[in-house]
């Protein structure tokens, strides 16, 4: 027997359209964090845990819903190379 809000929940999910989900996303971004792995020839070297953007966190992308983090990692040519 499943859990009577997951139901809800997966109802209310069913009929929303990007632009709700889009609101819905929004509404947690405060609460979202991404972890991204940086590697150099296959071999972990870093991992970053980035917020998303605090003014545009979610946008869509044709039909679908594409994330913003709060800032593009920039690696220095080399780096990471020894």
């Amino acid at each position: 027997m499943g859990m009577p809000i997951k139901d809800e929940m997966i109802d209310l999910y069913n009929k929303m359209s990007n632009e709700d989900k889009m609101f819905m996303i929004m509404l947690m971004a405060k609460d979202i964090n991404v972890a991204v792995e940086v590697t150099h020839n296959g071999k972990p070297v870093e991992i970053y845990c980035l917020d998303l953007n605090p003014l545009i966190p979610v946008f869509i992308n044709g039909t679908i819903l594409q994330m913003k983090l709060e800032e593009p990692i920039n690696l220095i040519d080399n780096e990471h190379s020894k």
